[in-house]
């Protein structure tokens, strides 16, 4: 190996890039959203698919260089990865929303409009910890699971396109559980490499996994020592000698680690402290460069460790003072083309999928927050906050929305590939091929004024309307521009009101309430994938107290989801009413 890795050094400034750049951040969405992959274009612009946790919705995302431009695939919803071929065009990974099916998304947005997806696992319950990467042709290979919470046989399995049909099979089914949180790259022959998490049985211990193909057999060795929790988080890349690099979470310590396999043994240090998702790249010198979720201040924090030849430089991207939680499940990096780390992550505070970057600017104004809130049926609360030193030269805000439910319906090609006729869906109806989304309403009649932060109630939405919202600052002089958007869904609240506490906890909730809850027997618990996961009987429990003056009546019980493993849920309380909660053990 050309470098040796030992010493680590914590810099404020990352002694590979130019100094006149600084890490920026932007809220892509927050309220009800997940990070997602990242991808920089020829342009150097980024490209984000990140799920909407509300709604069935995958929401693609890239900066053309003046605006964000989205685009949503509705009924589609869950695990994704996303690449994009030389012509900038993406290929999406992700798992089908209502039947689980592993599918393979592919937009031609250079091209036309439409989407064409491909079937490649039919098996129920495949496609889940799916990564996908492309292969010198452009063809797509993906790793993924044959997994699900009730699933007594998991295995880790490999596809991929060969320019007419798709191959698949399985790589590792020796015990009951193996392939969560895959990561694949290919070397310079298009052989596959992949890292994931293979459980014992026999003693539940759980290991960093790799397999290879050597071009006849799938060779399969352990990365790291046994460790006592599942969520070894992994990312793979492969040099240009064929070596892979590894960066991984080892979670019985809380340590990044990094590792590279030479001469068939792999080499393991400790990096710095770590406590959820990692990615790794190569920069043009072909020395690692990590994302990860580390400690900030108070709270954890996105960090960047970099080799220089001789130690690690280690800085904090962003650090909010204890207010935000990045990247313990989700962090993604791309570096583009002068070595600078785009990445996208998660956020669990505020429930957003945020991009940070290294470089210039977006625009001169920082977004902090922009959250939209149904307070009513027909009424929605708008909130959105900047950077305090940022607002000398702003004259005020302009709000505009638009609705995400009406729409031309156009068929949707799909080719099913080798696994069996997949149905053509005649009456899928996805806002990426309609004619008529509607443009773009002002909300406010005159420009918005005030004090940072900032508010303001929309009472011109309908009911059970799903509605995009982008925000514009208008500076002196009356020049503008977007500084972000967000997604919100109307309703028809419920007669009570719920807070679930600790948020986030081991499992055990406490349910506070205040309202009438007698019409309620139990409560549904949803994973991210929309799948029922948990029901839990409420009926005859009798906590409450009454208020005769206020004709309430309020009082809290447990909630026990200790049963779950870690993650993300959606509660469900009532018709109407939901809560997400996040279970960390």
């Amino acid at each position: 190996m050309k470098y040796i890795l030992t010493a680590i050094s914590v810099v404020s400034i990352c002694c590979s890039v130019v100094i006149a750049y600084d890490w920026h951040y932007y809220i892509l969405d927050s309220g009800h959203y997940f990070g997602g992959p990242i991808y920089t274009d020829s342009d150097d612009n980024p490209h984000i698919l990140y799920p909407d946790l509300d709604s069935p919705i995958m929401i693609y995302k890239y900066y053309d260089g003046y605006d964000w431009i989205s685009e949503y695939i509705d009924d589609w919803y869950g695990e994704c990865s996303m690449v994009l071929d030389d012509q900038d065009t993406p290929h999406i990974s992700f798992r089908e929303w209502t039947d689980e099916y592993m599918m393979y998304c592919y937009y031609c947005y250079k091209d036309g409009d439409e989407w064409v997806v491909e079937l490649v696992d039919d098996e129920q319950y495949s496609g889940k910890f799916n990564d996908i990467v492309l292969d010198s042709n452009g063809y797509p290979h993906i790793s993924y699971a044959h997994s699900y919470i009730y699933l007594e046989d998991r295995d880790l399995r490999y596809a991929y396109f060969d320019g007419s049909e798709w191959h698949k099979e399985v790589v590792d089914d020796e015990y009951n559980k193996q392939g969560e949180l895959t990561s694949i790259a290919l070397d310079s022959n298009d052989y596959p490499h992949i890292t994931y998490v293979k459980t014992d049985p026999s003693n539940n211990d759980h290991y960093l996994t790799y397999a290879h193909w050597d071009g006849s057999d799938w060779i399969i060795e352990y990365i790291s020592d046994a460790d006592d929790w599942w969520r070894l988080y992994s990312s793979i890349v492969i040099d240009s000698q064929d070596r892979p690099h590894v960066a991984y979470l080892k979670d019985s310590n809380d340590y990044l680690m990094y590792a590279y396999r030479e001469d068939g043994e792999w080499h393991k240090e400790e990096v710095d402290y770590c406590s959820g998702d990692v990615s790794i790249a190569l920069d043009s010198n072909e020395y690692p460069c990590i994302a990860y979720c580390g400690q900030g201040s108070e709270t954890h924090a996105i960090r960047y460790a970099h080799w220089n030849g001789s130690s690690w430089d280690i800085e904090i991207t962003y650090d909010s003072d204890g207010y935000y939680e990045f990247g313990q499940y989700l962090v993604e990096m791309a570096l583009d083309s002068e070595d600078r780390p785009h990445i996208a992550c998660d956020e669990w505070r505020d429930f957003g999928a945020w991009y940070i970057w290294y470089g210039d600017p977006l625009n001169d104004i920082t977004l902090l927050s922009f959250t939209a809130d149904p307070s009513g049926p027909s009424t929605v609360n708008l909130k959105w906050s900047i950077s305090t030193d940022e607002g000398d030269n702003i004259s005020g805000f302009n709000l505009y929305r638009r609705e995400l439910q009406g729409g031309a319906i156009h068929k949707l090609r799909i080719q099913p590939g080798d696994v069996g006729e997949a149905p053509v869906r005649e009456n899928y109806n996805s806002p990426l091929q309609r004619d008529n989304l509607p443009e773009w309403q002002r909300v406010n009649s005159t420009i918005i004024t005030g004090t940072n932060p900032y508010s303001y109630t929309d009472t011109d939405v309908a009911e059970n309307t799903q509605y995009e919202y982008k925000l514009e600052v208008v500076r002196d002089g009356d020049d503008s521009e977007t500084i972000g958007t967000t997604m919100v869904e109307t309703g028809n609240p419920e007669s009570f009101e719920v807070t679930l506490y600790p948020n986030p906890s081991s499992g055990m909730f406490t349910m506070k309430y205040k309202g009438d809850i007698s019409g309620i027997s139990e409560v549904n618990v949803y994973d991210i994938s929309g799948r029922l996961v948990n029901v839990i009987d409420i009926k005859g429990i009798d906590n409450k107290t009454s208020d005769i003056k206020s004709n309430t009546s309020e009082g809290e019980f447990i909630i026990d989801m200790t049963n779950l493993s870690d993650g993300l849920y959606i509660v469900n309380i009532g018709d109407n009413l939901q809560r997400r909660v996040l279970i960390c053990k």
